[in-house]
C-alpha cells in the first residue's frame, strides 16, 4: 500500500473536500438543462454502477447477509432516497450557499434534538 508524505493531503480527502465544495455550485448549473428529479436519476445511474465496480476492487460482496434484504433497502430508501429529494428540491429553491450552510450544521442540529 501506498504511504503519503504526512505533509501532504491524501487524494482521498482532497477529492471529498473538492467534490463536496464544487456539490452546490454543480447542482445549480445543472438545474440549467435539468429538473430535480432527471438530475438525481442520473446522479444514481452513475453513482450505482461504480459503487459496484468499488466494491469488486475492494474485494468486498455484493450479497446481503440472509433476513437483512428489506432492512437495509428501508434504510437505504430513506436514508439516500429521500434525502436526495429534499435535497435536491431545497437546493433547487435555495441559493448554493444558504444550501451548503444547512448542509454543514445539520449534524450540529441533529445532536441538539436527539438530547
Amino acid at each position: 500500500m501506498l504511504r503519503w508524505r504526512q505533509n501532504l493531503p491524501h487524494p482521498a480527502l482532497a477529492y471529498v473536500v473538492l467534490a463536496w465544495g464544487l456539490n452546490f455550485s454543480v447542482i445549480k448549473v445543472a438545474y440549467r438543462d435539468f429538473q430535480p428529479a432527471a438530475l438525481g436519476l442520473l446522479r444514481y445511474a452513475f453513482m450505482l454502477p461504480l459503487l459496484a465496480l468499488w466494491c469488486v476492487w475492494a474485494k468486498q460482496g455484493l450479497k446481503y447477509e440472509p433476513g437483512t434484504f428489506w432492512k437495509l433497502n428501508l434504510a437505504g430508501f430513506l436514508g439516500n432516497g429521500i434525502y436526495m429529494v429534499f435535497f435536491l428540491e431545497g437546493l433547487r429553491t435555495a441559493p448554493p450557499l444558504t444550501a451548503a450552510i444547512a448542509l454543514a450544521t445539520s449534524p450540529i442540529i441533529t445532536v441538539c434534538l436527539s438530547v
